[in-house]
């Protein structure tokens, strides 16, 4: 039912997310990792077809650096992940949001103590 969304999302997010920069890693479940002024950030995507939910999960490697940065993320574990559902957002209209938030952290200064 969502497989053609889920795959216009997946493809449209993996264009852009190279576009950003990233390279492949293998570390957990994470298959890319960006450099950002908050440290390492890791980003895997759901891959899906028959999901519901088109789903993106980071993590910072460096939880202190980026604790307090992002209203979302998790103080504990670095996590910073993007949810939404299928039925309520067109798939390049979602993946844009999620990697104009990833823009953001790409622009943002580190705190220096």
């Amino acid at each position: 039912m969502y497989k053609t969304k889920q795959r216009k999302f997946y493809k449209a997010f993996v264009k852009g997310v190279k576009e950003l920069g990233v390279t492949d890693c293998d570390y957990a479940s994470y298959k890319y990792a960006l450099e950002t002024p908050l440290g390492k950030l890791y980003i895997s995507i759901q891959e899906g077809e028959d999901s519901s939910v088109y789903s993106v999960c980071t993590k910072f490697a460096e939880v202190e650096k980026a604790k307090g940065r992002l209203e979302d993320l998790n103080p504990y574990s670095g996590k910073h992940n993007f949810h939404q559902f299928v039925k309520d957002s067109e798939p390049k209209a979602y993946a844009k949001y999620i990697l104009n938030e990833l823009k953001n952290i790409l622009v943002m200064e580190e705190i220096r103590a």
